[in-house]
C-alpha cells in the first residue's frame, strides 16, 4: 500500500473524529464552571427526591446574584414536567417551583 491510499483512507477518518469530538464537547447546557455544575447536581438530586425523577436533563444553569437557578425537565418531556430550582453557591437546595 502506497504513502497516498492510506493518506486517503486516514483523513476522512480523522475528519469524522474530529467532528465527532467537537459536537460532543460542545453541546452541553452546563457551563464548565465547577460551583454551576455543583448546582446542577443538587438540582437533580432534589428533582429525584421531590417529584421521583429517575431521568432527568439540565435546561440551563445560571448565576443570579448569589444564588444559582437551574432548570431540571423529567425524561421523557411531558408538559409541565420541569422544576426550575434556586441553589446556593455551596449546593445547598434553596427552593423550588415546579411546572405548570
Amino acid at each position: 500500500m502506497d504513502t497516498r491510499t492510506i493518506f486517503m483512507k486516514v483523513i476522512p477518518v480523522a475528519l469524522f473524529v474530529a467532528l465527532l469530538l467537537s459536537v460532543l464537547t460542545g453541546c452541553s447546557a452546563i457551563p464548565e464552571d465547577t460551583e454551576a455544575n455543583l448546582a446542577a447536581s443538587a438540582a437533580r438530586r432534589e428533582a429525584e427526591r421531590r417529584f421521583g425523577w429517575k431521568q432527568s436533563r439540565v435546561e440551563y444553569v445560571t448565576l443570579e446574584g448569589d444564588r444559582w437557578k437551574v432548570m431540571i425537565w423529567k425524561v421523557p418531556e411531558t408538559p409541565g414536567g420541569f422544576a426550575v430550582f434556586e441553589v446556593s453557591k455551596d449546593g445547598k437546595v434553596l427552593g423550588c417551583q415546579p411546572g405548570a
